[in-house]
């Protein structure tokens, strides 16, 4: 077996040690002083990994199940629906005797209105970007040797399944960490996932700026971003990531992008620095706004740009 990381603590989903039973969501660290997270490709489940630890049982060794968590998107604006829908509703309830009952009574739309909007962006965040993502990813065919840049990784939702698709290459990623984002938002958490899905080996994380890849000219065969740019606030500095990403991706190789609001704009830049083969599709609404994906692929005649 191979070790492709040390940690101090995780959370895991069960796990079973010499027939004692941790309960789900226990905190490993708790038991273990001390463990490794090894790849163990045998496993049926790919989120399964093995460690090894010593504990105040005396026991050693065992199968640990960690699920990949891909966080919630925008948790300050789904908390402040959850708040606003619960304290409407809850106005549904004020006594009568009060001057402002009758108004308040007819908060109630807007409570379950604002609980609706928190669940869909959870529904989004949990389980339809990931439907999402694949099919950006799908846009390509792939030939399993590929490097890839992720723009905005995250956790690591779309750089962990590229990785899946290049059992060959490399798949790089790159973010500044706002935790406004996306909660968890740290690179720890994408290394988790990627020990998680067994992709560690082929999964780098690095701490840059969209704006300013640190990447020499035409390094990657796939430039992939997913709900990262429109985060840039400025036309002119979404504009300049976009022109990073065409300056370090292969003549040949491919862009693909999925984003809400400003998606459009970013195909006709790259259109109108030289992009072959576009395709798009949509709209996509995902959390709220809608969104568009879409692949570009840069000429092979273009040597750099």
């Amino acid at each position: 077996m191979h070790v492709v990381g040390t940690v101090s603590c995780y959370q895991v989903s069960s796990i079973d040690l010499s027939t004692k039973i941790l309960p789900a969501g226990m905190n490993l660290q708790k038991h273990c002083s001390g463990f490794h997270v090894v790849r163990q490709p045998l496993l049926r489940r790919q989120d399964h990994v093995q460690v090894v630890c010593s504990s105040r049982w005396g026991y050693e060794g065992g199968i640990v199940a960690i699920r990949e968590t891909y966080g919630i998107d925008a948790p300050g604006v789904v908390r402040t629906l959850g708040l606003v829908g619960i304290i409407c509703i809850g106005c549904r309830f004020v006594p009568t005797r009060f001057a402002m009952a009758p108004v308040a009574h007819n908060l109630w739309m807007t409570g379950v209105s604002s609980l609706l909007a928190a669940a869909w962006m959870l529904a989004s965040s949990l389980w339809i970007k990931k439907k999402v993502m694949c099919s950006l990813l799908s846009q390509r065919d792939w030939r399993g040797d590929e490097i890839v840049l992720d723009i905005g990784c995250g956790r690591g939702l779309l750089a962990i399944e590229a990785a899946r698709r290049v059992p060959l290459g490399r798949v790089y990623g790159v973010d500044i960490w706002q935790a406004d984002d996306l909660s968890g938002n740290n690179p720890e958490a994408i290394r988790v996932n990627a020990a998680a899905a067994g992709v560690s080996d082929r999964v780098f994380v690095e701490t840059e700026d969209a704006r300013h890849l640190p990447y020499s000219d035409q390094t990657f065969d796939v430039v992939a971003s997913m709900t990262a740019i429109h985060n840039i606030a400025d036309a002119e500095g979404r504009r300049q990531a976009i022109a990073e990403a065409w300056r370090v991706v292969r003549p040949g190789g491919q862009i693909l992008i999925f984003d809400i609001r400003h998606a459009k704009s970013y195909l006709q830049d790259l259109r109108t620095f030289g992009a072959i083969d576009t395709q798009h599709f949509g709209p996509i609404i995902l959390w709220g706004p809608v969104g568009w994906r879409f692949s570009a692929t840069k000429p092979v005649e273009l040597s750099s740009q």
